[in-house]
């Protein structure tokens, strides 16, 4: 009878592995299906905004997507407005009173003038304007921005108390960034958040919100692998590896911070493994890449005249999918009415035929070609335009 008993319960015992094996098999199955359909993200892995009236996508052959008009575009039109995806502050920027998800700002011009001045402290402007706070301290201009951002990735993002293990943690790794005087780095780990965030919450037949296919179109920037970009910069060998090592510095404390943080973002840790190194497409290395070829530097004005502006880098999809030229049709500037979303505006410079690209410049146009050349270097471009061909 002890030999049946034995017998039954190692047959239960190994029923059990089995069941658990097949769970964890499935598990794997299903994430290995998610991590590989998001690995192979091609440029339209999600479905772009409709573009606006007189403007179309097509791709060039060796250039990838551009804008065309469709009709005739009259000099000084405004060609596009769209607000930014992502965008993180530059390292030297002023502190500002601005949502951290679309950049409005926030309050009165009185309020701005304030802080300018010292007469106002940041906390007691935030209570004045009512403004949804996160237990980090960053602003929002609405509930609906707030879960909008956390949709985003903000929550994988979010240090939470200051006295927790994951604010140091993150204090650390924004502290390089800013002393290495990189907003690539930052600018990357929200790409990087807002991937995990998506991946985390994707469900068969799709899913995610309407944050989540931003994510996606985030996605679907150019990248390359940051040490190939850096290989092509004109700074030399030399600067090239000692910003390397600034990255695989910010990966390594980017990964600690993102493993401190994911269990309450309910982003599982073998994703921030899979994803937070250095080699490997969406990778945190590659996504560096993609900020140093794709990011646009994004001005958000103070409403209080005189005060400084908010200076930021981001992705916008359109303005930056348009191709460089030294001899532009169209420019970018930033606008909008106050506590309005920060919003990039393309203006044609003159007249634009239908049909023709819509392209601006990289660099200043009035440096001499070496200039502009050393400055086109790091993205691979040899600029064949009227211009340099005369120069």
């Amino acid at each position: 009878r002890r030999m049946a008993i034995s017998r039954v319960h190692s047959s239960l015992t190994c029923l059990s592995l089995l069941r658990r094996r097949r769970r964890r098999k499935n598990t794997r199955a299903r994430l290995h299906d998610s991590i590989a359909s998001l690995a192979a993200a091609n440029p339209l892995a999600a479905p772009p905004p409709p573009c606006p009236p007189g403007v179309r996508v097509r791709t060039i052959p060796g250039r990838g997507r551009a804008l065309f008009a469709s009709r005739t575009i009259a000099a000084g039109e405004i060609i596009v407005e769209e607000t930014p995806l992502l965008a993180v502050p530059m390292p030297d920027s002023v502190e500002s009173f601005t949502c951290e998800r679309c950049l409005a700002n926030l309050g009165s011009a009185s309020t701005h003038r304030k802080l300018a001045t010292g007469r106002m402290g940041m906390e007691e402007a935030a209570l004045r304007a009512r403004c949804p706070p996160c237990a980090c301290g960053v602003l929002f201009c609405s509930e609906r921005c707030r879960r909008a951002s956390m949709e985003r990735g903000h929550s994988l993002l979010c240090p939470g108390l200051q006295n927790s293990p994951a604010a140091a943690a993150w204090r650390r790794f924004r502290a390089h960034a800013r002393e290495a005087e990189l907003p690539e780095l930052e600018l990357a780990a929200a790409v990087l958040a807002a991937m995990l965030t998506r991946l985390a919450r994707a469900r068969p037949g799709g899913g995610g919100g309407a944050e989540a296919a931003a994510a996606a179109v985030a996605l679907g920037f150019v990248q390359e692998p940051v040490g190939v970009v850096l290989r092509r910069d004109a700074a030399g060998p030399e600067a090239a590896a000692a910003t390397l090592r600034q990255v695989q510095t910010a990966c390594r404390l980017l990964r600690g911070a993102m493993l401190l943080s994911c269990e309450r973002a309910a982003v599982p840790a073998r994703l921030v493994r899979r994803f937070a190194r250095m080699a490997g497409r969406n990778s945190f290395g590659s996504l560096v890449g993609l900020a140093f070829l794709n990011q646009v530097a994004v001005v958000v004005p103070s409403p209080a005249g005189g005060a400084p502006s908010l200076d930021a880098t981001g992705l916008s999809w359109l303005v930056c999918m348009m191709n460089h030229s030294c001899a532009p049709n169209a420019s970018v500037a930033f606008g909008g009415a106050p506590n309005a979303p920060a919003t990039a505006r393309i203006v044609a410079l003159r007249e634009v035929a239908a049909g023709e690209e819509i392209v601006h410049s990289y660099v200043d146009c009035r440096l001499s070609k070496r200039v502009r050349a050393e400055g086109l270097a790091i993205y691979g471009i040899r600029c064949q335009c009227a211009r340099c061909g005369r120069a």
